[in-house]
């Protein structure tokens, strides 16, 4: 169990806490106590990354004994919390916390974050009390941002639909989510990329008719010769003709290594389809030597000049709740949201930002008697402060 040797360190790092309610993250860091990249932690499980540790990223306390701390700002809990924790290198550590009270200094975060390649920014007023199942926060991405051309930063490439899965639920029955990839000039194969959802109900229907596909059920014996695809990610269905199938530009937030893909362990974060290539086929579309190219573009420092229009503050959905429409291009159109969210993060004379770690398997909260367990924070009250007769 990853958290399991948190109870052999607990109690040194809080040596006068009996009960304690914590807001925390549970990452793998490396020997210098960096965080590893996103899905690490899930990969810890197989005992891969075996010199790395598993390491609690605390940022905030919400009860410190019988105190309830959720009606004071946060500012004076991260004191308390910082006055009574004690940091264990690559164990328990508190998550890095910086004031901002100008805009050149917030751009000035944002660079360092996208630069270090970390998932984003957390952006909460110091005043601000924690309320449960409320967001008294903002959440700051690479993929709501502009480089200094004015282009959005979300990281995009354009690939073939290679293949079809079916759906679950209400999806049930039809081909939901679909399998991208791209061709390798070398190999002459097709290479997997991302999976990614296919749109709304009138927009997964038409799919069904227009998108030219063969039944394999999953099938390893049935598999193509010209897709090269690791077994777990066999589809239900193939194309007939992957240089006849249409060309998707899929967008993300960030390339991400995962070596279950076969396009040199190269795919995307939160994918979405952005638009539909009508004017592209199979031989303009993204091949596996520019994925690799745009893979070590995008890892190049960028001047961040301002927040991109048309994001949201929330988290993608899954593959079967994406409410993109590969007909409707999110990038079409205007949106407030982005500008919204501009407008928030300056209310503030002076506001706190946390910096986001990639996580996977992470906890955003734990309980703790010397012990710990895998709660949400915002679902735990804790209980009144004890009046004294």
């Amino acid at each position: 169990m990853q958290v399991a040797h948190f109870k052999d360190y607990i109690p040194k790092a809080f040596p006068f806490g009996n009960d304690l309610i914590l807001d925390c993250e549970i990452l793998l860091v490396d020997n210098d106590g960096k965080p590893l990249p996103f899905g690490t932690l899930g990969a810890h499980k197989k005992t891969a990354f075996k010199d790395a540790t598993v390491c609690l990223f605390v940022f905030d306390c919400l009860q410190f004994n019988d105190e309830n701390l959720m009606q004071k700002p946060l500012i004076e809990r991260r004191k308390i919390l910082e006055e009574n924790m004690k940091p264990i290198k690559n164990h328990i550590i508190f998550s890095e916390l910086k004031e901002i009270d100008s805009r050149k200094k917030f751009q000035a975060i944002v660079k360092s974050v996208i630069d270090q390649g970390l998932e984003g920014l957390v952006i909460k007023s110091k005043d601000g009390v924690y309320e449960p199942g409320k967001r008294h926060w903002l959440k700051l991405k690479k993929d709501y941002l502009k480089d200094a051309r004015g282009k959005g930063m979300a990281d995009s490439a354009d690939l073939v639909v290679l293949g079809g899965y079916y759906g679950t639920g209400r999806k049930g029955g039809f081909m939901s989510v679909f399998l991208m990839g791209c061709y390798n000039p070398r190999t002459e194969k097709w290479c997997t990329v991302t999976k990614v959802p296919g749109g709304d109900d009138d927009t997964l229907k038409s799919l069904q008719k227009s998108l030219k596909m063969i039944k394999i059920s999953k099938d390893p014996s049935l598999v193509p010769d010209w897709l090269n695809i690791n077994k777990a990610l066999i589809p239900d269905f193939v194309s007939e003709d992957p240089k006849e199938s249409p060309v998707w530009e899929i967008s993300g937030a960030e390339f991400s290594k995962a070596e279950i893909h076969t396009a040199g362990g190269i795919s995307i974060r939160f994918p979405r389809v952005s638009r539909v290539r009508t004017e592209k086929d199979w031989k303009t579309a993204t091949n596996l030597n520019e994925l690799k190219d745009l893979f070590e573009a995008s890892k190049e420092k960028s001047e961040l000049i301002g927040l991109r229009t048309g994001a949201s503050s929330d988290d993608d959905d899954g593959e079967d709740g994406s409410k993109d429409n590969i007909y409707k291009s999110s990038l079409s159109g205007s949106s407030s949201s982005g500008e919204s969210l501009k407008k928030k993060a300056t209310e503030h004379e002076k506001t706190v930002t946390k910096k986001m770690k990639p996580s996977q398997d992470s906890s955003k909260s734990a309980k703790s008697k010397h012990d710990i367990k895998k709660e949400e924070s915002e679902d735990i009250s804790p209980p009144p402060k004890k009046e004294k007769n």
